[in-house]
C-alpha cells in the first residue's frame, strides 16, 4: 500500500473544472477492526488560534531570550493587530503552546505581514512562511538564515527595535500624531 499526505495551506487550491468527471472505484476494505485496539488519546483545540487566516503575524524564536519577554511581543501584537506565532524551539522550551508553531512541524501561514523577531531562520520553520506578503525580521546575528529570506531586515537587539516601533506606532495612531500631517 501507498500513502501520501499533505499538510493544509502548503498548496493553493485548484480551480473547479465542471466539465471533468471522476471515476469512481469501489474497492473490497478488509474488516480490521478485530485487529485494531484504542490506546490512548490526546484532544487539542486551536480555539482563539487563527494563524491561518491572521493579515499580521509577529513570530518568536528563542533570539528573544525566554517566555518572561513574551509581555513586550503581545504588546507589538496589540498594537499591529497580529497574532502571535512560534518557532519550534519555542513551543519546545514551553514557552509558548503548540498551536502557535509555524514551520514544517506546524502551520503554514500566508500573512499579508510576517515579523520575526529573534528567529534564527531554519528550514524547518521557514517553510512554512513561504507564502507570506512581507516578511521582515530583526535579529542580533547578522548571519542568520532568516535575513536570506526576508524583504526587511534589522541586525540588532529585538527589545530596541520593538521599543521604537512601538512608540512610531503609537504615534500615529494617536489623535494628536495625526493632526500634525
Amino acid at each position: 500500500p501507498a500513502m501520501a499526505t499533505i499538510r493544509p495551506g502548503i498548496l493553493t487550491p485548484a480551480r473547479a473544472d465542471a466539465g471533468r468527471r471522476a471515476e469512481i472505484i469501489a474497492l473490497p476494505v478488509n474488516d480490521v477492526s478485530s485487529r485494531m485496539q484504542w490506546q490512548s488519546g490526546e484532544f487539542t483545540t486551536d480555539e482563539g488560534v487563527h494563524l491561518d487566516n491572521a493579515k499580521v503575524i509577529v513570530s518568536v524564536g528563542t533570539g528573544v531570550g525566554g517566555s518572561e519577554n513574551l509581555a513586550r511581543v503581545q504588546e507589538l501584537c496589540s498594537v499591529l493587530d497580529a497574532h502571535l506565532g512560534a518557532t519550534r524551539k519555542v513551543v519546545d522550551k514551553g514557552w509558548l503552546p503548540r498551536q502557535l508553531q509555524i514551520g514544517l512541524t506546524g502551520r503554514s501561514v500566508a500573512p499579508q505581514l510576517y515579523v520575526a523577531l529573534g528567529v534564527r531562520g531554519a528550514f524547518n520553520h521557514t517553510v512554512g512562511i513561504q507564502r507570506s506578503g512581507i516578511i521582515f525580521a530583526v535579529n542580533n546575528d547578522p548571519n542568520a538564515d532568516i535575513f536570506k529570506q526576508c524583504d526587511y531586515g534589522i541586525v540588532g537587539d529585538w527589545r530596541a527595535v520593538t521599543t521604537t516601533l512601538l512608540r512610531v506606532l503609537r504615534e500615529q495612531k494617536s489623535p494628536i500624531a495625526n493632526q500634525k500631517s
